[in-house]
């Protein structure tokens, strides 16, 4: 297992030692047979050293994609602070100004009758949630006394008959 590792190191390093430079020739004819590395791309070597062309638009690059980083992090930071991002100098681009909806003036008929509506609701859910607690504590105690049942339990509970106690006194 090792020596083959070896023998497969020592060849590679070989092949690059012993490879002599490409001219125009051997690069058509690399281009009709194929690749020998991926860096080899239309007849270039892209395994070299990049270009100043190459450099240049890296950096273009670069640069824009943090210029966009920072808008993004301002972006977000307003939107975190509750400026929703309406109207701010620090956008990359201008939004339209929209005229705000004027809400219209309420009647305090119209706002009383808003506030026993709200308050109607409220009671009716409060209700709803209180039926709802009262049918679930309902259904649990009906399946216990079920499950009870159908296991032959008998509670050690000493049940209280109220009506006879009241009766007494």
């Amino acid at each position: 297992g090792e020596e083959e590792g070896e023998e497969e190191g020592e060849g590679e390093g070989e092949e690059t030692a012993a490879a002599p430079e490409s001219t125009e020739d051997d690069t058509a004819a690399e281009a009709s047979a194929g690749p020998e590395h991926m860096y080899m791309y239309e007849g270039e070597d892209y395994s070299k050293a990049a270009s100043e062309a190459d450099k240049r638009s890296f950096d273009r690059l670069l640069a824009e994609q943090l210029k966009l980083s920072e808008s993004e992090r301002v972006l977000r930071r307003e939107r975190h602070r509750g400026d929703g991002g309406t109207g701010s100098s620090s956008l990359p681009f201008s939004l339209p100004q929209l005229p705000e909806r004027k809400r219209k003036q309420l009647t305090p008929e119209q706002l009383a009758e808003r506030k026993r509506k709200q308050e109607e609701t409220k009671a009716k859910k409060m209700r709803m949630l209180e039926e709802q607690e009262r049918k679930k504590a309902e259904e649990k105690q009906r399946k216990r006394m079920e499950f009870w049942k159908h296991n032959n339990y008998d509670s050690l509970n000493i049940a209280m008959d109220t009506s006879s106690d009241e009766e007494e006194e």
